[in-house]
């Protein structure tokens, strides 16, 4: 998407008055999947960086990915320059220009992340390639970042989410390496846009909670308690089959769970119609 703007040219920065441009072309996104990997990154920098507001990284990303910087001031707003362009950027204008970029503070509706960290490849996005063992290891460590903002504790998940040779894999302890902040936020969007993406295609299992049930802090034996039901369910009691069950690929384990979940639900429809 390539917009033009048109802006004042009137100035009363004399020296370059006569280059300002009367309108420009630029570059605007509105989704983390149309960042490349370089871009997602310097946006992820600016979100995690000390002393930037994170109010102000919308109209820094549009910047940051149209080449322009401040060169001057021009009254109440300022002298942008980019590649064969100079402008005049008032408030009004700053603010049209950031909106689309306002999507840095959420995750993406569709599983999405950075496709390498450092040295490593990242795994698939939706996380098809993880066992349902693995998504409760990782769902168990979302819910307790969430309520306190711990996010070194995704530190326990690279081992998991780094597509690390097998051998490599089998010889690291399951909290090895540690990411850096940014890398941290990356995971942290990454896994809310699987989870968002699941309760679309898995919409019996992942019913919506209430608002008043969601301001709940989820104590470590309230996640014991949900992942022994899972687990119960797929194995039906039978206790010797739950190695197989945590085996399972996570996709699969999820669709079975859902086909479980929309069966009780229409049974208790039944139940309620008699």
């Amino acid at each position: 998407m390539k917009p033009t703007i048109n802006i004042n040219p009137r100035s009363p920065y004399s020296k370059i008055k006569e280059l300002l441009a009367s309108s420009i072309t630029v570059r605007s996104v509105d989704g983390w999947d149309q960042l490349s990997d370089s871009e997602a990154w310097q946006v992820l920098r600016l979100l995690t960086a000390d002393g930037v507001k994170t109010a102000d990284v919308p109209l820094m990303t549009f910047f940051m990915l149209n080449r322009f910087n401040v060169v001057g001031r021009s009254g109440n707003g300022f002298i942008v320059a980019g590649p064969d362009t100079i402008f005049e950027l008032t408030p009004e204008v700053a603010v049209t220009l950031a909106r689309p970029f306002e999507f840095i503070h959420k995750p993406a509706p569709m599983p999405w992340r950075p496709g390498r960290f450092r040295k490593y490849l990242a795994i698939r996005a939706d996380l098809s390639s993880l066992t349902f063992a693995d998504w409760l290891y990782i769902e168990n460590h979302l819910q307790r970042v969430i309520p306190t903002g711990d996010f070194s504790l995704l530190d326990n998940l690279n081992a998991l989410l780094m597509d690390r040779p097998k051998w490599m894999r089998m010889l690291l302890p399951a909290g090895h390496g540690r990411f850096t902040r940014p890398e941290r936020l990356a995971v942290f969007l990454w896994l809310q846009s699987v989870k968002s993406y699941l309760q679309i295609r898995f919409p019996d299992f992942f019913i919506p909670v209430d608002s008043k049930e969601s301001a709940e802090p989820v104590t470590p034996r309230m996640m014991q308690d949900s992942m022994d039901a899972q687990i119960r369910a797929l194995t039906k009691g039978d206790a010797t089959k739950e190695k197989e069950v945590l085996e399972l690929n996570l996709y699969r384990a999820l669709t079975e769970l859902n086909a479980l979940a929309r069966e009780y639900q229409e049974l208790k429809r039944q139940s309620e119609k008699r």
